[in-house]
C-alpha cells in the first residue's frame, strides 16, 4: 500500500477508535456492550472495561504506525 494511502487510511481508523473511546468512557457502567467477531455477524456480550482497554490499545498501536510512516517520510524527503 503506498505510504499516502496508508496515512490516510490509518487517519481514517483513528478517528472511528476515537469516537468508539469517547462512545464508550460516557456510556454507563452498567450498560450491555456487545463486540462483533471479525468478519462475522455475531456479536458477544462484552464487559465495560475490557472493552475500553481493547479500543485504547488499537488506538495506541494504530497511533504508534502512523507516527514511525510520518517520521519515516520526513527522513527521506
Amino acid at each position: 500500500m503506498e505510504t499516502g494511502t496508508r496515512r490516510t487510511f490509518l487517519q481514517q481508523k483513528i478517528d472511528e477508535l476515537r469516537v468508539v473511546e469517547s462512545e464508550l468512557s460516557s456510556v454507563n457502567k452498567d450498560s450491555k456492550i456487545y463486540k462483533q467477531q471479525p468478519n462475522s455477524m455475531i456479536f458477544f456480550r462484552e464487559d465495560h472495561h475490557n472493552a475500553l482497554n481493547d479500543c485504547r490499545k488499537q488506538l495506541h498501536k494504530l497511533e504508534d504506525e502512523l507516527e514511525r510512516l510520518q517520521a519515516g517520510s520526513t527522513s527521506v524527503k
